[in-house]
């Protein structure tokens, strides 16, 4: 058997969207206390089945509300090669929610006196480039300008092994790299800083990162299932890791190298473990209230040290999650109202945050939308040649071509649902909108000059907005409001549906059409979920460069898509 990629290309096209979204409306708004707990847990149950039918939620749900546990099932696969389900005692890996935990130690280690979050980087690190103008805050808050080292090459290849990395090695995938901004200037959400915290509190506590979080919150929380190498882990509560489950096809995971990513992604833990985080939070058993207050305070971009800071229903929500292949997690927290929700994952999936908002929605009596599984698509006499060259062309065509190749694919010896999306433009929307929603099905994106959601202040001051607005409206089938947004717009946004398919992107810098956010807003949201990824921002570069500049052409844009495609 042959295995190859096959390469879509999806040139300026017109956007066709298509959402699966159906408006379900909650109970009434009347005071939420006042609910029936029965009522409240069957629309918490139907919430996630919702998701677990579109094949985005397999693992462990959790909600407190009001001093106690009103909702704890388990849904999906913990092995689904020996039919094994998914319990509540489950164990997964939490991935980036471990940053809360690097920040409350440091929070803590600032309480005893020991460090402040106004220290340079070179009072513990001494020789680290620019550390007397890094500090401690920029670090917790992302606001360091630090190179993410999910963009090196040798940091991803080694993140999916075992081999071991010492601290030295570790700094210098990202060390000599020049700062993406100046520190304190700018938010972007990179796993560089929180590595160098993992450091900073070994260097002051004198421990390992492992044994000084035992110390500081897992111990005096009696949280005893949770840990940080995953792939040591030992028990038969242990979920497997899966990049995507459905009830036909599966395919693992391999666990991330604990020693790569390190403070900024290797703990697990479990829903009830999780609750007892919750309660020390809440109750100040770890930090003081000053201290807790101040580290979910923004700082830039809505994130504290830590912690991701929202407004929701009116409401201030603390929350975090994780993203890696195999794992997803989402914490929530309503400080107001005693309302917390986890929701664990053994799948891929950029679906918890807005399940988690939704259980919300449904606990405060509010409107809300669910999922719908995709129809599945009928072929009629489609041929190849109506897919050469730059087509008018929609998610239902590209999922018929594919459907269309896949049948042809076992005469030739090819391997099926193994492809290459590449799209320019409005192309390049398209790409990353179906690539992301059928990681089962692409195995990369390239994105040239590609908008990627229909709701940031730059996307809207654009002229790209301005531009295309009354086509996208028509096809998404609602008005497009500027001051409020629907959620069709954004659940047709390829930042709303983020999976785990490595995507190589381009962006100008000169870009009028598609501005420069639009890239720099797509790093940092893969970046966050752990998506194996390389972004290419071009200087003095306008929109869809290949056709402006044979430099750049040959010496930037061809080189990296080739790379891209072989590697």
């Amino acid at each position: 058997m042959h295995y190859k990629h096959y390469t879509f290309f999806l040139g300026c096209i017109t956007f066709i969207f298509s959402t699966f979204c159906s408006p379900f409306k909650a109970q009434k708004e009347t005071d939420h206390n006042k609910e029936k707990p029965e009522r409240k847990k069957q629309e918490i149950d139907s919430i996630i089945k919702a998701y677990v039918a579109i094949n985005k939620f397999s693992g462990t749900v959790l909600v407190h509300n009001q001093n106690k546990t009103i909702f704890e099932r388990s849904y999906g696969w913990q092995n689904a090669e020996k039919k094994i389900p998914n319990h509540n005692n489950n164990i997964y890996q939490i991935a980036s929610l471990t940053k809360s935990f690097t920040a409350l130690t440091i929070v803590k280690l600032s309480e005893e006196g020991k460090l402040s979050v106004k220290d340079p980087v070179s009072k513990f690190i001494p020789d680290y480039p620019r550390g007397n103008e890094i500090t401690v805050e920029h670090l917790l808050t992302h606001t360091s300008g630090i190179y993410e080292p999910l963009r090196n090459k040798e940091y991803f290849r080694l993140i999916h092994t075992g081999e071991s990395v010492s601290q030295t090695k570790l700094i210098s995938f990202f060390k000599d790299e020049p700062l993406d901004f100046e520190p304190g200037t700018k938010f972007s959400y990179t796993n560089s800083g929180y590595i160098l915290l993992g450091i900073i509190i070994e260097k002051v506590t004198g421990l390992s990162y492992e044994n000084a979080v035992r110390k500081i919150i897992l111990d005096p929380l009696k949280m005893r299932h949770t840990g940080f190498d995953y792939s040591a882990l030992k028990s038969p509560d242990k979920a497997v890791p899966y990049i995507f489950l459905s009830k036909t096809k599966h395919e693992k995971a391999i666990i991330w190298n604990p020693e790569l990513t390190g403070a900024a992604g290797q703990i697990y833990s479990t829903a009830e473990d999780l609750y007892k985080y919750y309660e020390g939070l809440r109750d100040y058993k770890i930090v003081s209230k000053e201290s807790f207050k101040k580290a979910t305070t923004p700082f830039l971009s809505g994130y504290g040290y830590g912690w991701f800071i929202d407004d929701l229903y009116g409401k201030k929500v603390i929350n975090h999650g994780g993203n890696i292949e195999g794992a997803t997690s989402y914490m929530a927290m309503f400080p107001e109202d005693d309302i917390c929700i986890i929701l664990l994952n053994n799948i891929t999936s950029k679906k918890l945050e807005k399940a988690g908002n939704t259980i919300l929605g449904a606990l405060l009596g509010k409107t809300y939308t669910l999922p719908k599984p995709k129809k599945e698509i009928t072929l009629d006499n489609i041929t190849l040649k109506k897919y050469a060259g730059n087509y008018k062309i929609s998610e239902e065509d590209i999922g018929a071509a594919i459907k269309k190749f896949n049948s042809l694919a076992e005469k030739a010896e090819l391997q099926p649902d193994n492809y290459i999306l590449l799209g320019e433009s409005a192309g390049a929307h398209l790409a990353l909108l179906y690539g992301y929603k059928h990681p089962e099905q692409i195995r990369k994106i390239i994105s040239m000059s590609g908008p990627t959601d229909f709701y940031s202040p730059e996307y809207l001051s654009s002229f790209y907005s301005k531009y295309t607005s009354p086509t996208f409206q028509k096809v998404v089938g609602t008005k497009f409001d500027r001051k409020n947004i629907s959620e069709a717009f954004k659940e047709a946004s390829p930042i709303a549906n983020i999976s785990n398919v490595p995507t190589l992107l381009f962006q100008g810098n000169n870009d009028f059409l598609v501005n420069q956010h639009q890239g720099l807003a797509m790093d940092s949201a893969l970046t966050r979920l752990n998506v194996p990824h390389k972004f290419i921002f071009m200087k003095r570069t306008g929109h869809v460069p290949r056709f402006f500049s044979k430099i750049k052409r040959d010496s930037i844009i061809y080189p990296n898509i080739l790379e891209w495609i072989r590697n």
